[in-house]
């Protein structure tokens, strides 16, 4: 099937009060969704010791 022709699907929400957590090597990032705050994606250097 094409990717045109392909439905979206969608996650169902499980826990509406949690935050996306995305951890990398240099920066995370943790999201909520955007009616929670102003600023709902926020970035955190990690400094390695």
């Amino acid at each position: 099937m094409s990717k045109k022709r392909r439905r979206q699907e969608r996650f169902q929400v499980v826990k509406p009060d949690c935050a996306g957590i995305d951890i990398g090597k240099d920066t995370h990032y943790v999201a909520v969704p955007g009616e929670r705050c102003d600023d709902p994606v926020r970035s955190f250097i990690w400094v390695h010791p």
